[in-house]
C-alpha cells in the first residue's frame, strides 16, 4: 500500500510538473504571437511608408514631365527623345507597382467620398455643383482593396475665410 501511495504521489508530481510546463509553453506561445503581431504591424507600417514615398516619386515624375513638355521647343527632337525616355521610366515604375497590387484610384464621378478623397481646397465654379470635385491635385492609390493614399481634390464651393 505504501508503494502504491508513493507511486500515486510520483504520478501526481509528474502530472503537476507537466501541467506547469504546459502552462509555461502556452504563455511563451502567447508572448510569441503578440511579438509576431507587433512585427507584422511594424512591417505593414514601414512598407506603407515606403510605398507612399514611391508614390511621391511617381507624382514628381508626372509634375516634371508636364513642366518639361510645356517648356519644350516643338522642333527640338533631342529634347523630345529625352522626355520620351523620362516617360518610359515613369511607366515602368507604375507597372512595377501594379504587379504588387498598387493601382491608381479612379475618380468615377465628381462626388466627394470621405476616405477616398481628401479636400485640399475649394474654388467657386459655375459649371460644377457645390461640394463636387473640380480637379484632382494628387491621385489616390489602392493597395489591393485598401486605400493606400486618398486622392487630394479641390471641391467647388466658396473657400472658408481663415
Amino acid at each position: 500500500m505504501n508503494q502504491a501511495h508513493h507511486h500515486t504521489a510520483s504520478l501526481a508530481d509528474l502530472v503537476e510538473s507537466w501541467s506547469e510546463a504546459y502552462a509555461e509553453r502556452l504563455r511563451e506561445i502567447h508572448a510569441l504571437k503578440q511579438e509576431l503581431r507587433k512585427l507584422k504591424e511594424e512591417t505593414e507600417r514601414e512598407s506603407g511608408d515606403f510605398l507612399l514615398s514611391i508614390l511621391n516619386m511617381l507624382d514628381h515624375f508626372d509634375s516634371t514631365s508636364r513642366k518639361i513638355e510645356n517648356a519644350l521647343d516643338p522642333e527640338d527632337a533631342k529634347a523630345h527623345k529625352v522626355l520620351k525616355s523620362f516617360q518610359v521610366l515613369r511607366k515602368q515604375l507604375a507597372s512595377a507597382l501594379k504587379r504588387y497590387g498598387i493601382l491608381p484610384m479612379p475618380i468615377e464621378s465628381d462626388e466627394f467620398v470621405s476616405g477616398l478623397h481628401k479636400v485640399v481646397g475649394m474654388e467657386p465654379s459655375e459649371e460644377c455643383p457645390e461640394g463636387h470635385i473640380l480637379r484632382v491635385v494628387k491621385p489616390g492609390y489602392f493597395r489591393n482593396e485598401t486605400v493606400l493614399r486618398s486622392a487630394e481634390v479641390v471641391l467647388s464651393g466658396i473657400p472658408e475665410e481663415e
